[in-house]
């Protein structure tokens, strides 16, 4: 679909981010003639021991919940934790709609470090993998 429009100098839209660097611009906006592509997301979430500290886990909780306040009906979630041995646990993929969204939290709210003093470490590169194969699945899964 084509857009048509016109640049005023010195003028900032109201609907959108002007960016210049001097030599050329580009001028960011959602039209409110057109609907918003539908989203896919993918959380990947560090549950290995180091994220007892600090509250980093709460922290990262509580984010991710107000992140999925903004979701739409036609967006879609997974979530993926991992720790020293890759994927721990996986909920997904599931729509933006109220049900799903509450969902999500739950499996949120039921997410803990794990504490194994056999593990050692955080295998990111392993969870990594997995996240890359299950969001282009996901990705599929939902057009």
């Amino acid at each position: 679909q084509v857009i048509r429009g016109r640049f005023k100098p010195n003028e900032v839209p109201s609907d959108g981010y002007l960016y210049t660097d001097g030599s050329c611009f580009e001028h960011f906006f959602l039209p409110t003639s057109i609907d918003p592509m539908p989203r896919n997301f993918f959380f990947l979430l560090d549950t290995s021991e180091s994220m007892k500290y600090s509250n980093k886990l709460d922290n990262a909780k509580k984010a991710l919940i107000n992140f999925i306040d903004s979701l739409s009906p036609r967006d879609s979630l997974t979530i993926q934790t991992f720790a020293g041995k890759g994927t721990i646990d996986l909920w997904g993929v599931r729509p933006g709609t109220e049900e799903g969204k509450k969902d999500a939290k739950v499996f949120i709210s039921k997410i803990k470090v794990v504490d194994d003093y056999r593990i050692w470490g955080t295998d990111l590169h392993e969870a990594l993998l997995e996240a890359l194969i299950r969001a282009q699945h996901d990705g599929e899964e939902t057009q």
